[in-house]
């Protein structure tokens, strides 16, 4: 009876420790704080300026299903950039990532022959997806990974 009820037992504390690893806890990214820290602290050579316009931020990254949006640009001197998105689902993020690639990829097209530097940032971004979240930065400083790794866990 005993040796019964230590299986029971064991049975019951491994389905709760498979449960509870299996268990995906989602990231929540204050994104606020992201943008301004980047801002603060990363070594961009332009002054960026925040976006609030959506209508301008669809143009730009073709992004119409982003529950909130960040967006800083350059004046256009330099491809210098940060877009954080935050979106419903992972499957959403995923064709943000997509589209925030895609956004890379345009600009690399309309900087290309003039401005071979601005080029190197380009393919130097950091872009990536994390949980619901895509972020992108463009800038010759690697701080900004350093600080969106921060946030990322």
């Amino acid at each position: 009876m005993k040796s019964i009820r230590k299986i029971s037992i064991s049975i019951l504390i491994l389905s709760f420790l498979i449960l509870g690893c299996s268990e995906k806890t989602t990231v929540k990214i204050n994104m606020e704080a992201l943008g301004n820290e980047l801002i603060e602290k990363v070594g961009f050579e332009d002054e960026l300026n925040k976006v609030n316009d959506i209508n301008t931020i669809n143009m730009l990254y073709d992004i119409k299903d982003a529950k909130n949006t960040i967006l800083y640009i350059s004046s256009g001197a330099t491809a210098e950039e940060i877009g954080i998105f935050e979106f419903e689902n992972e499957d959403l993020a995923k064709e943000g990532l997509q589209k925030a690639k895609q956004r890379i990829e345009n600009q690399k097209v309309n900087f290309d022959g003039y401005m071979p530097l601005e080029i190197k940032k380009l393919d130097d971004a950091i872009v990536k997806r994390i949980d619901n979240y895509v972020v992108l930065c463009v800038v010759d400083d690697n701080e900004a990974e350093k600080i969106i790794n921060k946030y990322a866990n």
